[in-house]
C-alpha cells in the first residue's frame, strides 16, 4: 500500500502506511527519499507528528530524527525539534549524514537567535551543492539568512536569489516567501528604503496570491514593508504594515524579527504621542539576550530609536543604556559615535560634539546604517549653524539631501525639526541637484517656522529637553551645572520665544514645532 501511494504522489500517506506496515526499514526508505520534499512542500509538521509515533527504533534512525526535526523546526517547534533528536546519540546524526545536520543544526539556532557557530560548521560541509535538490535548497536559504543576519550582505543574497529560483521551480512556495521575505531584509540592510518597499511588496503579492494573508509567514515582509514607509514619511502605511506583525506574531517567532517588529510599533506609537514614556521601555525591555545575534543594521536603527525617545522624553541619563547596547554589539563605530555626539549637543557642549561628528560624517569611522550619517550631518549642519558657521551648515544639509534622497528617508532630515527647518527655507535654491528633494523634505514639516529671531539657543535646548520630566527649576539647575535663576531665566526665555505660559503649553508647541 505505501509504494502504491508513492508510485500515486501521495506522500505522506505513503509514510504513514509505511509506519502502519511495521517495516522500520521500508519507513527509514521512504523518509530519507521523500521527507525533505514534504517538508519543502509545507506537511513538514504533519509529517513530525506522524514520525513520533514510530517505534524507538526508527525514531532512532539518523536520518528519521533529521528529517523529523527538520519538519518540526519548519513550524518553528524547537521542543518538538528537541524531542525528534533525543534519541540519536549527539555526535550519530553529523556522522551519519553532516550536511543534513547541519542545516537542522542551522535551522534550530535561527529560531534561537544564534547563528554564527552553526553557519561556520554548514560552510565546511557539501551543504548547498551535495546533489540532494531539497536538502541544497533548504540549506542556501539557511545560509543566506543567516550571512544577513551576520551583516554579510553580498554573499546572503546571492544565496537567497540561488534558493528564490530554485524553489519557485519546484513549486516549493512556503521556502520561497521566505527568501523572498529575506531579499527584502537584504535591501533593508542596506537602507535602500525604494528597494525595501518594492521587495516586501513583492513578497505580500506572493502571499495573496496564494490566501496566506494571516500567516505568520508574512511577518517579516510586513516588517520591511513598514519600516520603508516609516522612513519615507508614509506614516499610515507604516502603521497599517506595524498592527499586522503585531497580529501575526504569536508564540514562537525568531528574536530579532520579533524585536524589529517592535520597534517600529514602538517609535510610531511614541511619534503619534500614546504613552511615550511606555514605549521608550517597550524598547528599553525589548533587547533580546546579548548571546541572540542581530543584524547589525537592525542595531544601529534600535539604538537611535531608544536615545530618541529618551531625550524627547527629557531623561538624558537613560540614553547610557542605548550607548551601552550599541557599544556592546556593533563595538567602537559610527553609531557609538553618534549617539555619544548626541548626547553631547543636547547637553550644550556643541564643540565636543562636532568633535565627535566629523569623523562620522567624513566617512573616517564607519556606520553600519546610512540614517547614521544622514542624522549626524544633519545634527553637525544645526551645531554649525548655531556656531555662526552658516557656510559649513550648508555644506552638511547639503550632504545630508544627497545622501538620503537615493534612499528615500525623508524622516531622519526632519527629527532635527524646526532648526533644519529654518536651514531649508533660509538656503532654498542652494541646493543644487538636491532642490528639488530638498523642496520635498521642507513639504514634509508641519507649518513654516517662526522668525529667525525667536529660534532657541543651544543652552535654551538644553533646558527644553529637561522640560518633559517635570523636575523643578531646582532640579534642572543641578543636573545642568547652572544657578536656579540661571534656569528660571532660560524658560522665561523658552515661553517667550515659543509664545507660551506654562510648561504644558511650552511642550506641545515644541513638539508641534519638531523641537522635542
Amino acid at each position: 500500500m505505501a509504494r502504491w501511494a508513492v508510485a500515486h504522489g501521495d506522500l505522506l500517506p505513503a509514510i504513514d502506511h509505511a509506519c502502519r506496515s511495521g517495516d522500520p526499514d521500508l519507513v527509514v526508505d521512504l523518509v530519507g527519499r521523500w521527507g525533505l520534499a514534504l517538508v519543502l512542500g509545507g506537511s513538514g509538521q504533519a509529517l513530525a507528528r506522524l514520525l513520533r509515533r514510530t517505534p524507538l527504533e526508527v525514531r532512532s534512525e539518523p536520518a528519521v530524527a533529521l528529517v523529523a526535526a527538520a519538519g518540526a523546526l519548519d513550524a518553528e517547534d524547537v521542543a518538538a525539534a528537541d524531542d525528534a533528536l533525543a534519541p540519536v546519540p549527539p555526535a550519530a546524526a553529523p556522522r551519519a549524514d553532516p550536511a543534513l545536520a547541519a542545516t537542522v543544526a542551522l535551522q534550530r539556532a535561527h529560531l534561537l537567535g544564534t547563528t554564527a557557530a552553526e553557519l561556520e560548521v554548514l560552510e565546511g560541509t557539501d551543504a548547498g551543492a551535495s546533489g540532494r535538490p531539497e536538502l541544497d535548497l533548504l540549506a542556501t536559504a539557511g545560509r543566506g539568512l543567516a550571512r544577513l543576519k551576520l551583516g554579510r550582505l553580498d554573499a546572503a543574497e546571492a544565496d537567497l536569489r540561488r534558493a528564490a529560483a530554485g524553489t519557485a521551480a519546484a513549486g516549493y512556495d512556503q521556502l520561497a516567501l521566505h527568501c523572498l521575505a529575506a531579499l527584502a531584509g537584504v535591501a533593508a540592510s542596506r537602507d535602500d528604503a525604494p528597494e525595501m518597499g518594492s521587495r516586501a511588496a513583492a513578497a505580500l503579492a506572493f502571499t495573496a496570491a496564494r490566501g496566506w494573508e494571516r500567516s505568520p509567514r508574512c511577518a517579516f515582509a510586513h516588517v520591511i514593508a513598514g519600516s520603508a514607509a516609516y522612513q519615507r514619511l508614509d506614516t499610515p502605511t507604516a502603521r497599517r504594515h506595524a498592527r499586522a506583525v503585531v497580529d501575526l506574531l504569536d508564540g514562537t517567532v525568531e528574536p530579532s524579527l520579533r524585536f524589529a517588529g517592535l520597534v517600529l510599533e514602538s517609535a510610531l506609537a511614541f511619534d503619534a504621542g500614546e504613552e511615550p514614556p511606555a514605549r521608550y521601555r517597550q524598547v528599553q525591555r525589548g533587547w533580546p539576550a546579548g548571546d541572540v545575534g542581530l543584524p547589525p543594521v537592525l542595531v544601529a536603527h534600535a539604538g537611535l530609536e531608544q536615545q530618541r525617545m529618551a531625550l524627547a522624553l527629557g531623561e538624558p541619563a537613560w540614553t547610557h543604556e542605548a550607548v551601552d547596547r550599541v557599544e556592546q554589539r556593533l563595538g567602537a563605530g559610527g553609531e557609538l559615535q553618534y549617539l555619544r555626539a548626541s548626547l553631547e549637543a543636547h547637553r550644550g557642549r556643541v564643540p565636543a560634539a562636532r568633535r565627535l561628528l566629523a569623523d562620522v560624517c567624513d566617512g573616517a569611522v564607519p556606520a553600519e546604517a546610512g540614517r547614521t550619517v544622514v542624522e549626524a550631518l544633519v545634527l553637525d549642519a544645526v551645531l554649525a549653524d548655531d556656531s555662526g558657521d552658516a557656510d559649513a551648515a550648508h555644506r552638511r544639509l547639503t550632504r545630508a539631501l544627497a545622501s538620503a534622497e537615493g534612499r528615500q528617508t525623508v524622516r531622519y532630515l526632519t527629527l532635527a525639526g524646526r532648526p533644519v527647518q529654518e536651514l531649508l527655507i533660509r538656503d532654498a535654491g542652494r541646493f543644487g541637484r538636491q532642490e528639488a528633494f530638498a523642496a520635498q523634505v521642507l513639504r514634509a514639516f508641519p507649518r513654516a517656522p517662526a522668525a529667525q529671531g525667536s529660534r532657541l539657543t543651544e543652552r535654551e535646548r538644553a533646558i527644553l529637553v529637561e522640560l518633559p520630566s517635570l523636575r523643578t527649576a531646582e532640579e534642572i539647575a543641578e543636573r545642568q551645572f547652572v544657578s536656579v535663576n540661571t534656569v528660571k531665566t532660560h524658560i522665561r526665555a523658552i515661553y517667550r520665544k515659543l509664545g507660551v505660559g506654562s510648561r504644558r503649553d511650552a511642550l506641545a508647541a515644541a513638539r508641534a514645532r519638531g523641537l522635542l
